[in-house]
């Protein structure tokens, strides 16, 4: 699988742990996990040592990898954006939820039924068994992991070509 959106930092730094670098969604993604992180390396180290053990054996020191990050082609985000909710392309290493659904009233979006059904009853004050035919049906993806972040948006496709990207930028073919 080719993904066109991901790079990894010069020296590697980023794929020796499993992660690369989204230069649309200007985030790291866990290869794994399929999540984005944002550049602290606190956090990233917590989530390394909590759900991929063997790749937290192969962290770097702290200057190393902060320089791999300083190298990045783009500036990561050091906050998560609102979602779109309007919809986008799906970024490339982000784990795609095919059948989200998305409410017709504000368009959050949702990965499970009851957190629609939820969001129905607390948001709209309105009884989602009246609402369950007007959901519409959207895949999603969200930048991190949890739930009820609020982070999920819908996202349409097809994804970019390779093309799309600058002429500098090196691909990560996994």
């Amino acid at each position: 699988m080719t993904f066109s959106q991901l790079v990894d930092d010069t020296h590697n730094h980023l794929s020796h742990v499993g992660l690369a670098y989204n230069t649309h969604a200007r985030c790291l993604v866990c290869l794994q996990c399929r999540i984005g992180l944002l550049p602290d390396l606190k956090g990233i180290k917590k989530h390394l040592s909590r759900s991929h053990p063997s790749l937290n054996k192969r962290w770097v020191d702290e200057d190393t990898f902060q320089h791999a990050l300083d190298t990045l082609p783009t500036r990561p985000l050091t906050e998560w954006p609102e979602p779109d909710l309007s919809g986008h392309v799906a970024y490339d290493g982000l784990a795609i939820i095919e059948e989200g659904l998305q409410c017709p009233a504000c368009l959050q979006c949702f990965g499970a039924k009851s957190s629609a059904n939820k969001h129905i009853r607390e948001v709209h004050r309105a009884v989602a068994a009246n609402h369950a035919n007007q959901w519409i049906s959207v895949s999603v993806q969200r930048f991190t992991e949890g739930p009820g972040n609020g982070s999920k948006y819908s996202v349409v496709y097809p994804k970019p070509s390779p093309h799309d990207l600058p002429p500098d930028v090196d691909t990560v073919f996994l």
